[in-house]
């Protein structure tokens, strides 16, 4: 039982340790994909932040372009592409200030915001001095390089934030590789406590069945067995004889049913005490064990007394030879120690079918053929005497023989 304790407290502790790396495993796996699924989104969030750059760059060269061949021809088709690019340029400042968030974001956007009024401003400005007072004027305004000016400050702000966005996206992609790494780790430990934690769950719940049937399995022995001696007890030994009933009237088959009662046992409980008597009867148990047959059952029903069943016999004398070798059994002393205590033996027999057809009748039958063997003088075995048979009557052997003590 200490052993069982033993090993289901550490069966206990390894549950609580792989639950414990379990669900420590489990919040790292969720906390690593909550941050794959930010970086992902990042990163898309960056793609967009490029694109609208790009495409506010272009729509103020493509202005700028629409601007210059009005400027140099007069011709009102290059106003279109113009207009088309200005359009555009609006739409993608309000597009940059969706995905540029943040202070950062912000700081830029009011760059860009005044940059853009100026630049626009610039290129409206020559449009109009050239549809009302012709190219010189105009001219004169775009050789002030003042709308050069604003340009390369345009391009300088889009290509700074492009190269910053770029360094940022370079950062994502290494994190979200990292988290994707530790994400793939974690769901691989999680799958592998899991695993273990179902494992040492199953091995707690089997040692616990097996644990509960061993208890059944020691308090059915126990309820069918002598504690002492390991033998039968009488409800198992009576179960036996039932058992074996049918069987016997089937084949037409006897059966011996032997009382047997230690002569001289009490004597040496009185003198050398309770040890000495449980050991004499651990030792006479052996024995008679070993002198009767393999099918046969050997029981103890309580203090110096026994009941021994054969079965599958033949005849009247198959009993008789089973009696001399279970009194052969006490012939040499019992305890080694104590060479001059002598115990024997008075065996009492009834035979199916011949004493009785019911367990109880035959075993009261043995009952008091074995008090009609002390009477002979101990230390032998009698029939009981129902009906004259071969044999029967008081049969005592070594009469002449009785030993000390019995």
């Amino acid at each position: 039982m200490m052993g069982n304790e033993k090993l289901e407290k550490q069966l206990l502790w390894l549950m609580i340790i792989v639950l414990t790396a379990f669900f420590t495993s489990a919040s790292v796996s969720v906390w690593a994909s909550r941050n794959v699924a930010e970086s992902e989104h990042e990163q898309a969030m960056g793609h967009a932040r490029l694109e609208a750059l790009n495409s506010l760059m272009l729509a103020f060269t493509e202005a700028e372009t629409g601007q210059r061949g009005y400027l140099l021809t007069g011709n009102p088709a290059y106003l279109q592409p113009y207009y088309a690019a200005v359009s555009t340029a609006n739409a993608q400042f309000m597009r940059f200030r969706d995905v540029f968030t943040g202070p950062d974001g912000l700081s830029a956007y009011n760059r860009l915001a005044l940059l853009k009024e100026k630049k626009l401003s610039e290129l409206a400005q020559t449009i109009s001095l050239r549809a009302e007072h012709g190219l010189e004027s105009a001219m004169l305004v775009v050789n002030s390089n003042t709308g050069e000016s604003y340009m390369a400050e345009i391009r300088e702000e889009i290509d700074l934030l492009a190269r910053k966005e770029q360094e940022r996206q370079v950062g994502l992609v290494k994190e979200s590789t990292r988290n994707v790494a530790i994400f793939q780790t974690s769901v691989t430990l999680f799958l592998l406590l899991l695993a273990l934690a179902v494992l040492s769950l199953v091995t707690l719940v089997r040692h616990d069945t097996q644990t509960k049937k061993q208890l059944l399995q020691r308090l059915s022995h126990e309820a069918s067995h002598d504690q002492l001696t390991n033998l039968p007890n009488r409800n198992l030994y009576v179960e036996m004889l039932n058992y074996s009933i049918p069987f016997a009237q089937r084949y037409q088959r006897l059966l011996g049913i032997f009382f047997i009662d230690l002569d001289g046992f009490k004597q040496v409980n009185d003198q050398f005490g309770h040890d000495a008597g449980d050991m004499l009867l651990k030792e006479a148990s052996r024995r008679m064990r070993e002198a009767a047959r393999e099918s046969d059952v050997v029981a103890r029903i309580g203090g110096d007394e026994f009941l021994v069943l054969a079965t599958n016999l033949a005849k009247v004398e198959d009993i008789e030879a089973i009696a001399r070798h279970m009194l052969a059994c006490f012939e040499e002393p019992l305890l080694r120690h104590l060479q001059q205590v002598r115990v024997g033996a008075s065996i009492g027999i009834a035979v199916y079918p011949r004493d009785g057809l019911r367990a109880a009748e035959l075993i009261k039958a043995a009952d008091i053929a074995m008090y009609e063997a002390k009477m002979q003088g101990k230390n032998g075995y009698a029939f009981h005497r129902r009906d004259e048979m071969k044999g029967g009557g008081a049969q005592r052997l070594a009469s002449d023989q009785e030993r000390p003590g019995a």
